[in-house]
């Protein structure tokens, strides 16, 4: 199940909290993820494909997402409610730098899911 700190890749890690689970990314993703990052304040700040369509979405829920942990670039967790599965979001570190042991973090939160 993944690497370890040595291997210079981020293990494969599932994280739960109260009410939200932190897991990779899947298929069962991608209309949600298509939603999220098709909304306009997700859209103003970060480089998006315009539109988003479902083959970004699938893209990134079924590959890009994956490898940035395989290549050893980082980690992205959808955040997702406990009880439904129902996409929140997402948090991530990329642009890691195994020496110094720094990553950029990045995050997004779904429409429905702001203010709660």
């Amino acid at each position: 199940m993944g690497g370890t700190w040595t291997d210079d890749v981020f293990p494969e890690t599932e994280l739960v909290s109260g009410n939200l689970r932190l897991r990779a990314f899947d298929a069962g993703d991608v209309e949600d993820v298509r939603l999220a990052c098709s909304d306009e304040e997700i859209q103003r700040w970060l480089p998006l494909p315009r539109p988003y369509d479902l083959e970004a979405a699938r893209g990134w829920c079924t590959d890009f997402s994956h490898h940035l942990r395989t290549s050893g670039d980082g980690i992205h967790w959808a955040v997702t409610d406990g009880g439904s599965g129902r996409l929140l979001g997402t948090i991530g570190l990329k642009a890691t730098d195994w020496r110094a042991l720094v990553s950029e973090v990045g995050y997004w939160v779904a429409p429905w899911a702001r203010r709660q």
